[in-house]
């Protein structure tokens, strides 16, 4: 598989993942500020603690979506980086993290880079022989791929943001806290 193929893949990838994300954040948020019997309890609604739900909720949210994103910029990147070792490059676990840092902007951890680039017996006083121009030109490659797979990621993320910000489940939610908190301000959770 080509690196840009790979890049669709996990393009596909993400975009299931957020749509799943977005679909358990309507489920939480729905949920929220409800009693036991699943009326809308203006009581917690009040007290700050529904508020506390919806910040949850938005952080599992945020948080699935930034997994996501660096596994997707992960897997691209150790994708390239095998390619260039089956056509010969000496790619070891210390050089796909430097080669994270630079090209991706964040590590990666170094279980992942031992799975993937580790080769039993070998120790790190075994340098690679891959010359550091070598991993310059890879990385540059890659990091044309990666620019473009956030973009695309950017891109899906903001998708599903607006489809959520639009749906009729959303303004139905909010007309529902309206109306449990008679008319009181629901502000704070216009956010969600």
């Amino acid at each position: 598989m080509s690196i840009s193929q790979h890049v669709q893949r996990e393009i596909t990838l993400y975009d299931t993942v957020a749509r799943d994300a977005y679909a358990d954040y309507a489920k939480a948020l729905a949920s929220t500020g409800r009693s036991p019997s699943g009326r809308m309890d203006p009581v917690a609604m009040e007290s700050g603690a529904m508020l506390e739900e919806v910040r949850r909720s938005s952080g599992r949210l945020g948080a699935t979506l930034g997994a996501a994103s660096k596994a997707a910029m992960r897997s691209t990147l150790f994708a390239a980086l095998e390619e260039a070792r089956r056509e010969g490059a000496d790619v070891t676990p210390t050089a796909a993290l430097h080669a994270a840092e630079r090209v991706i902007g964040r590590g990666v951890s170094m279980r992942a880079a031992n799975a993937a680039f580790g080769r039993p017996g070998r120790t790190a006083a075994d340098k690679t022989s891959l010359e550091p121009a070598e991993l310059a030109e890879l990385e540059e490659k890659v990091r044309q791929e990666i620019q473009h797979l956030r973009d695309e990621l950017g891109r899906i993320r903001d998708h599903h943001r607006q489809r959520w910000r639009d749906s009729p489940q959303r303004d139905a939610l909010l007309q529902e806290w309206r109306d449990a908190l008679g008319g009181a301000s629901i502000k704070p959770l216009l956010e969600v």
